[in-house]
């Protein structure tokens, strides 16, 4: 299996410099983008890359980026946060 994690900064800036053709080479079998920043990244405004099931948690403020995840796979299950109080301050 292979896994590739990016931090990108914003998935629509990513996606002009380039994310996709990275993603066709990379042939992971799990992507996780972090600080997406997805207000305006649904399949309407991004062509996603076909093969993928796409998941992920929006941004929880303005200023904060949210992930998506591509997997190959359906995932059984998706729960956002860790479920650890002590860092969230929230259970979970």
């Amino acid at each position: 299996m292979k896994l590739v994690s990016w931090n990108v900064n914003g998935v629509r800036a990513a996606h002009k410099k380039g994310l996709l053709d990275y993603m066709a080479q990379a042939q992971a079998d799990v992507i996780c983008l972090q600080e997406a920043k997805r207000t305006r990244a649904t399949p309407q405004h991004i062509p996603w890359p076909g093969g993928y099931e796409v998941t992920g948690t929006p941004r929880s403020r303005r200023a904060t980026g949210g992930t998506i995840v591509f997997t190959r796979v359906k995932p059984l299950k998706w729960r956002s946060g860790s479920g650890c109080r002590r860092m969230t301050g929230k259970g979970g």
